[in-house]
């Protein structure tokens, strides 16, 4: 009798197992074009998606999309009284088709195969329905947040330097900014959108304190109180393309901070020096004579920055002097700049952070290099000609001339070969360093003569 209860129960559970198999894999189309579906039984909020490939899913999520983006959020004001209504769609609230795909496909796909058959026939039997997850797109609704925020909204300020009339190194106090409360009202979002599925949604809006990046007891730490060098050059305020490119070169070089170790860049802080950048056209000099060129006048300011950097006794990495001597600076003395091709750069070797500060004030370039206080030492800086080349004659036939006259086209200017170096003295006026800085050769400018005869039969005296 045992026997025939044991062999009743194994044959009951054979017809179970053939019924489920039967039931599972009856409805699933083998070989079908349609790729793989979900089985049966399987819906979302309602809608049947049993047989349904990715594509088949995702048409009519895409319609669900539609719906769901005419709900509407309701936003609260940091006022306490106005409510700013938008969309689903416009804060970017949308329908999570991957995920909905991704859990109706894995139903009755897990687990051992004795769970998969449970899963399947409970399917066919009673069926699940999903909810219809919802995902938010963080960076729609930060710009919509932010744009809702504005009235609200404070900009930071930074503790920041400044330099008095006495060379007094000062410090402005940083300033809090204020804004709507973004991250926070982005979470609370995202838990709503998941326990609330209701037509309507309020969502309450808070202000935050936003912190300046530099604080004024980061400044402080620096130590930045004395004045390293300073030097001036002079410009014609007259020439106005030159004085305006001079002024927007000193611009970008204004209170620029330093750490130790760093190399500062000219090409890179002042940036292309072009007509969309605001520069003019004005002097410059090319290939050893002076033509227009977009730009004119900010090796002047390279020039000044070069001596002050000289005469704080930094370390210059790479510096290039003019083609012709110059009449702002001393030969030898000059950095020339040409964007791309040709940069001054140099380094901040001291133990302490640098703050260099570049103005213009009535036809002046001043610059200013201030540090930690150090023991106090001067720095000179001498020149020295160690040759000078005569220029050669060029004469050029001119059949325009009038014969057995000269003109004169261009002047001839000697050629220099000239020495700097930096002398480092003590309190005591104690040489204690002594280094030659550069050796530069100043090429001669030829003499240009235009004549219409030969010009070895003719008299310089009968030059036009």
């Amino acid at each position: 009798m045992p026997n025939l209860v044991k062999g009743m129960l194994v044959l009951r559970y054979i017809i179970l197992i053939l019924l489920v198999t039967g039931a599972c894999f009856s409805y699933i189309p083998a070989g079908s074009s349609k790729g793989p579906t979900i089985y049966a039984g399987v819906s979302v909020q309602g809608i049947e998606l049993g047989g349904k490939n990715i594509n088949d899913v995702y048409y009519l999520l895409d319609v669900e999309n539609k719906k769901v983006g005419l709900r509407k959020i309701y936003l609260h004001l940091p006022d306490g009284e106005s409510v700013k209504e938008v969309s689903f769609a416009t804060i970017g609230v949308e329908v999570d088709k991957s995920k909905i795909w991704q859990e109706a496909f894995a139903q009755g796909r897990s687990g051992s195969w004795w769970k998969k058959l449970k899963v399947r026939w409970y399917l066919k039997r009673k069926g699940v329905n999903l909810p219809l997850y919802l995902k938010l797109n963080q960076e729609q609704a930060k710009r919509v947040l932010e744009e809702v925020g504005q009235p609200w909204y404070i900009v930071a300020q930074d503790a920041r330097f400044v330099i008095n009339d006495r060379d007094e190194v000062l410090i402005i106090e940083e300033e809090f900014g204020e804004s709507i409360a973004v991250k926070e009202a982005i979470y609370s979002l995202q838990k709503k959108l998941l326990l609330n599925l209701e037509e309507e949604l309020h969502l309450y809006l808070s202000l935050e304190k936003i912190q300046p990046k530099i604080l004024k007891q980061d400044l402080e730490e620096y130590g930045i109180s004395s004045r390293l060098s300073s030097f001036t050059t002079w410009f014609n305020t007259t020439n106005v393309n030159r004085s305006k490119n001079i002024r927007l070169a000193v611009k970008e070089l204004e209170l620029i901070l330093l750490s130790p170790g760093e190399i500062f860049s000219f090409n890179e802080i002042v940036g292309p020096r072009t007509k969309e950048r605001g520069y003019d056209e004005a002097d410059i000099i090319q290939n050893y004579s002076v033509v227009p060129g977009i730009g004119g006048g900010i090796c002047q300011v390279s020039t000044t920055l070069y001596n002050a950097v000289l005469l704080a006794d930094l370390e210059v990495i790479e510096r290039y002097p003019h083609s012709m001597i110059i009449n702002y600076v001393q030969p030898g003395l000059d950095a020339t700049v040409v964007y791309g091709s040709r940069d001054f750069r140099f380094k901040n070797n001291t133990e302490g952070h640098l703050l260099i500060n570049t103005i213009v004030e009535q036809g002046k370039v001043i610059c200013k290099i201030f540090g930690k206080p150090e023991k106090k030492k001067k720095v000179v800086l001498k020149t020295f000609l160690e040759r000078e080349i005569k220029p050669s004659t060029i004469y050029q036939e001119d059949p325009l001339v009038p014969s057995g006259k000269y003109i004169l086209e261009r002047e001839g200017i000697p050629g220099r070969v000239v020495r700097v170096e930096r002398h480092v003295y003590n309190l005591n006026g104690e040489l204690i360093k002594k280094e030659v800085i550069s050796k530069d050769l100043y090429p001669p400018i030829d003499m240009v003569i235009r004549s219409s005869a030969n010009p070895q039969s003719m008299s310089i005296s009968e030059i036009l």
